[in-house]
């Protein structure tokens, strides 16, 4: 069986990064994927996994039910979600107290938060 196109990415990836491996690949922007999208990524990452690129494989999030989601589709197809990214800033706090996030993190999922500068932006200059 031919490499699929997560794994073709994740490759290609690490080979610009100039590794063999990285700790966590996310999968960006979860909620955008189809059904069938997320179910035919969560397996390419399985086989990122199983092919030692990396250690633990996640989502990146908007809302709890993007959390539900993932936490349905990696079931389904018997892949250990083992990371998370929310959006948290001092202005959305939405999920500062999810049952979700707190069950998964207390199972030993790794939670990371996306940028509290709004990636940057409110850190740019004007003329960037």
């Amino acid at each position: 069986m031919g490499a699929s196109p997560v794994e073709e990415q994740a490759r290609s990836s690490l080979n610009a990064l100039g590794v063999d491996a990285v700790d966590t690949i996310l999968v960006h922007d979860w909620d955008a994927l189809s059904q069938g999208q997320q179910a035919s990524t969560v397996d390419g990452l399985d086989r990122l996994v199983d092919a030692g690129l990396t250690e633990r494989v996640g989502v990146s999030v908007y809302d709890a039910e993007g959390i539900r989601s993932a936490c349905a589709v990696f079931g389904e197809r018997g892949t250990r979600l083992g990371a998370l990214q929310v959006p948290a800033n001092p202005i959305d706090r939405r999920l500062d107290e999810s049952h979700d996030v707190l069950e998964l993190a207390a199972e030993g999922v790794h939670v990371v938060v996306r940028s509290v500068f709004l990636q940057g932006v409110l850190l740019s200059s004007v003329n960037e």
